[in-house]
C-alpha cells in the first residue's frame, strides 16, 4: 500500500523538500516550535535536575515497553497490510514501540516538518507533515489509527478524535495512550526538574501549589464522583463531543516534560466519544474498572459499515 491511496489529494503536497514527506501542513501556530523542538542538534537549555528525572520516569513509566506491546496486539487485530497512522509520531522510534520495523503499512503524522524530514531520511519511508485538525485523509480510508503522548498537545482535541472519526473505516481500530489529567504546573518546568535551592519566589509559590493539588484526597474524589454521575444519569444515546479542559502552554520552553500540553483530558470521557458512535472497547471494563481508571491505554473498534450508524 502507498500513502497516496489513503490522501485526498496527496498531488498538492509539497515534496519538493523530500520526496518521501507529504507535506499538507497550511498553517498552524505551533510549528515552528515542534520544528525547532525535534531538529537535529537543537540542544535547548535543560533544567539541573532534567537528565535525572526523564531517566527515573522513563524506568517507572515504562512507556516504551507499553507502546511496544500495544504495536503487537495492533499486528494481531489489523490485516497485515492495513494501514497504520500514528498522530504525533516522530523519528524517535522507540518511543512508538519501534512501529516502523513492525507494521509494513505504518505512516507517523506530526505538524513538525523537521521530525518528519528526519523520519524519512532516517527509515526511508514516507510520512506526513499534517495538522491532525484536519486530517488529509478520504472518508472511511484507514485501518488503524494510534496516538502516543499526544492528544493533551492540540488545541482542539476534539477536533482530533472527530477526524479520526471520519478517517477510520468500519471495522477498523483506534488506540490511545496519552497522557491523561496533564496538570497546571506542567507549564513551569520546574516540578521534579529544578532543585528548590535554584527556584525564585514565584516558582516555590508554584511549587507549593502543585504540592497541595497534587494531595490525593484532593484530587482524585472529583474525577469519580463526575465519572459516577456521567455513566449513571448522562449516557449518551446520541454522538456527543470530547469533553476536555484547557490548559495554558508554554512554547518558551522544550522540556518534552508536557510543558506544551494545551489541555487535560479524562481518558472516560474519550471512552465515552466512541461508544456514543458505536464503537466497542478493545478491552472491556466493568463499571468499578471505569470509575477508577488511571493513567493506561483505550482502544476501540469502529462497528462494521452494515451496523454502523454514522
Amino acid at each position: 500500500m502507498q500513502l497516496e491511496s489513503l490522501l485526498k489529494d496527496y498531488l498538492t503536497a509539497q515534496t519538493d523538500e523530500n520526496p518521501l514527506v507529504f507535506n499538507l501542513l497550511t498553517e498552524a501556530d505551533t510549528a515552528k516550535f515542534y520544528s525547532d523542538m525535534y531538529s537535529e542538534g537543537f540542544e535547548p537549555e535543560r533544567p539541573a535536575l532534567y537528565q535525572q528525572n526523564k531517566k527515573e520516569f522513563s524506568v517507572k513509566d515504562n512507556a516504551h515497553g507499553t507502546m511496544s506491546t500495544l504495536i503487537q496486539k495492533i499486528k494481531t487485530l489489523i490485516p497485515e497490510d492495513g494501514s497504520v497512522i500514528e498522530l504525533g509520531g516522530s523519528v524517535y522510534q522507540k518511543r512508538s514501540g519501534n512501529a516502523v520495523h513492525e507494521l509494513k503499512n505504518y505512516f507517523p503524522l506530526d505538524i513538525s516538518y523537521s521530525s518528519m524530514a528526519r523520519y524519512a531520511n532516517q527509515f526511508n519511508r514516507q510520512a506526513i507533515v499534517a495538522d491532525a485538525t484536519i486530517l488529509p485523509f478520504k472518508d472511511k480510508s484507514v485501518d488503524c489509527f494510534v496516538t502516543h503522548t499526544f492528544l493533551e498537545h492540540p488545541h482542539r482535541p476534539d477536533l482530533v478524535l472527530e477526524e479520526v472519526h471520519r478517517s477510520l473505516r468500519p471495522g477498523g481500530i483506534v488506540v490511545h495512550n496519552d497522557a491523561w489529567f496533564c496538570r497546571w504546573w506542567h507549564r513551569f518546568g520546574i516540578v521534579g526538574l529544578k532543585p528548590w535551592s535554584d527556584m525564585n519566589f514565584k516558582e516555590k509559590m508554584v511549587y507549593n501549589g502543585y504540592k497541595i493539588t497534587e494531595f490525593k484526597l484532593i484530587r482524585i474524589p472529583p474525577i469519580i464522583i463526575k465519572r459516577f454521575l456521567k455513566d449513571l444519569f448522562a449516557k449518551p444515546k446520541y454522538p456527543i463531543k470530547l469533553s476536555y479542559k484547557k490548559l495554558k502552554p508554554n512554547y518558551d520552553l522544550h522540556l518534552m516534560c508536557d510543558e506544551d500540553a494545551a489541555t487535560s483530558i479524562d481518558p472516560v470521557d474519550v471512552i465515552r466519544f466512541y461508544e456514543s458512535r458505536g464503537y466497542q472497547l478493545i478491552e472491556p471494563l466493568t463499571f468499578k474498572e471505569r470509575l477508577f481508571l488511571g493513567n493506561r491505554w483505550v482502544g476501540f473498534r469502529k462497528k462494521d459499515e452494515t451496523n454502523q450508524s454514522e
